[in-house]
């Protein structure tokens, strides 16, 4: 999928700043006629809620699903599979390392094979394809069949969040979409909480079917997410255009509303490796990189090895679960919070900067207390910490790089490392109970984070400014070569940086 399909409507194009526009004729969408004049508003509005309801809704669970089937390996692992499987610490790391060496290859070109076979083959594919693997992980007996459910899960779970997050903001203006994306990744704190509860409810299944409770983790899980992705078939839209959910006349009202978000109405973007090299080598791109691998570390690693954490306080199996619910849920409230205020007032590297030193204090009690009390409070510092700044750092590339060739690039290059961090995640925590190693590690990238982003806000203020400038020289006027924004993208005059 390029970008939703627009109608041939012979209007004024619409410029980067998202200034209102007048249709000068009248134009039909699939055969109906709709009224000469301004943007239906109402229409508008209406279509983007049902987007929600459909697109949205429907990505969230699956990456809830997604996260959960990732993730549950520390919850099999405290309900038994390592002493199962005779598996060491060191083997577990290497379990969970070896998921994201598919994962990363595949990552490296999904998103130009998400536009060829289309959104609503390509994800619900994907879905079907990994609960298929995450079934039949719970029937291994061995540490090498582990290994290579792993890494048939990341074969299959890898495309999945490149292809998500572009197609969410195909479907939103720039300025939408955190919300958005907050609420797909709320998806893991929901996930984190839930996982918690339901591998605390079926650890009382071991034994059940002459299979141990951790194999169940697996079953359960993985046939429903099968489920789920044969049923999302027959709902999930391709674009905008192609959603029966919508009437015509929404479609046509929303469809104008996206176009004067940006400046690519009614040209097609067209791969060239020139586009994919610029999008490799700016210079916003090597900043939103390099916090995507730090962010990728901490989020990962303390998901992955929070069941450890918490039963390094001294909980039973059975609590340790329960008690990895209560920090998930208050993530999940305030990233949203979060999210809401960094749409409205169009921020992410500020929020990114302050939820950044709410991680940083959850480290440092960690590091310096023995009391358990403290220490457990200081697990709902990180994780709300991470929560918030998570969707900052993903939202702020697809809102900085355009058009569609360059945004898919710059997604997968984010994402990419984002999950290199992930596999340094999976050989932290090894120092328990203390972790005074790994928490020592997670306050220095830290603060590399908050640096890197402050690096990055004064990049783009300074690029701001220049073409202010540049658009003062031109005297104020939008500019009507569509053709020198294609090929320049969000470097032109037009397209404002978002800070």
């Amino acid at each position: 999928m390029d970008k939703p399909r627009v109608a041939n409507v012979g209007a004024e194009e619409p410029d980067f700043s998202g200034k209102k526009h007048r249709d000068s004729t009248g134009a039909s969408v699939n055969g109906a006629h709709l009224v000469e004049g301004s943007v239906d508003l109402a229409a508008a509005r209406r279509a983007r809620v049902k987007i929600d309801l459909v697109v949205l809704t429907t990505s969230t669970v699956i990456y809830f699903l997604n996260f959960i089937d990732k993730t549950n390996l520390g919850n099999a692992a405290k309900a038994g599979l390592l002493k199962d499987l005779k598996m060491s610490s060191y083997q577990f790391s290497v379990v969970l390392s070896v998921f994201f060496v598919p994962y990363l290859l595949v990552e490296t070109f999904s998103n130009f094979l998400f536009r060829r076979i289309g959104a609503r083959i390509f994800i619900p594919t994907l879905v079907v394809a990994w609960g298929l693997v995450e079934t039949f992980q719970g029937f291994v007996t061995s540490y090498r069949g582990l290994i290579v459910c792993r890494l048939f899960l990341g074969l299959t779970e890898g495309p999945l969040i490149p292809a998500l997050v572009l197609y969410l903001s195909e479907f939103y203006k720039r300025h939408e979409l955190q919300k958005r994306i907050a609420t797909l990744f709320s998806a893991t704190s929901l996930a984190g909480a839930f996982s918690g509860l339901l591998a605390y409810a079926i650890v009382h299944l071991d034994g059940k079917g002459g299979k141990p409770s951790w194999s169940w983790i697996f079953f359960l899980e993985g046939i429903f997410t099968v489920v789920f992705g044969v049923a999302s078939y027959f709902w999930l839209p391709e674009d905008i255009l192609s959603a029966t959910f919508m009437t015509e006349e929404e479609k046509f009202a929303y469809t104008r509303t996206i176009q004067e978000d940006t400046a690519f109405s009614t040209m097609d973007d067209v791969f060239r490796f020139s586009t994919v090299w610029s999008t490799l080598t700016a210079p916003h791109m090597l900043f939103l990189s390099s916090a995507g691998f730090i962010i990728g570390y901490l989020f990962y690693g303390l998901a992955y090895f929070l069941p450890a954490v918490v039963g390094s306080l001294g909980y039973s199996p059975a609590k340790t679960q329960l008690y990895g619910v209560p920090p998930f849920t208050c993530g999940f409230i305030l990233s949203m919070v979060a999210a809401y205020f960094s749409d409205k007032y169009r921020c992410r590297g500020p929020i990114a900067i302050g939820s950044s030193f709410i991680t940083l204090a959850g480290f440092i009690m960690m590091y310096q207390s023995t009391n358990v009390h403290v220490r457990y409070g200081s697990v709902f510092a990180q994780v709300i910490g991470l929560s918030i700044t998570l969707p900052c750092a993903v939202t702020w590339v697809p809102n900085n790089f355009y058009p569609h060739y360059r945004r898919a690039t710059a997604l997968a290059l984010a994402i990419i490392s984002s999950s290199s961090g992930a596999i340094l995640g999976t050989w932290m925590y090894h120092d328990a109970p203390r972790f005074h190693k790994t928490t020592k590690l997670n306050i220095s990238c830290t603060v590399a984070f908050i640096v890197d982003v402050c690096l990055a806000l004064g990049y783009f203020h300074y690029k701001n400014l220049r073409k202010a400038e540049e658009r003062r020289l031109h005297g104020n006027g939008a500019d009507d070569d569509i053709e020198e924004k294609l090929r320049l993208g969000d470097r032109h005059r037009d397209f404002i940086y978002t800070l």
